[in-house]
């Protein structure tokens, strides 16, 4: 899967935003938005590859039903 992420220019120096834009017309949105609502001098928008193999998953355990929530209100 392709994305793009941002880099912003301030007086510090270049940093990337943590958000990723799934199209290029959002990230170009957001990086003109950035440039003009902010102490940005300048931003670029970066191309990523966002893999679907995922690096850690957690699943809720199943619910057996009332006895589960009385352990919980206990702690």
């Amino acid at each position: 899967m392709n994305a793009y992420v941002l880099e912003i220019l301030f007086p510090t120096g270049w940093r990337r935003s943590g958000e990723l834009h799934w199209r290029y017309a959002d990230a170009t949105e957001a990086a003109t938005v950035a440039v003009y609502q902010s102490a940005a001098r300048a931003a670029r928008v970066l191309p990523v590859h966002v893999l679907a193999n995922d690096v850690f998953s957690i699943e809720r355990p199943a619910s057996t039903g009332i006895a589960d929530m009385e352990d919980l209100s206990d702690e």
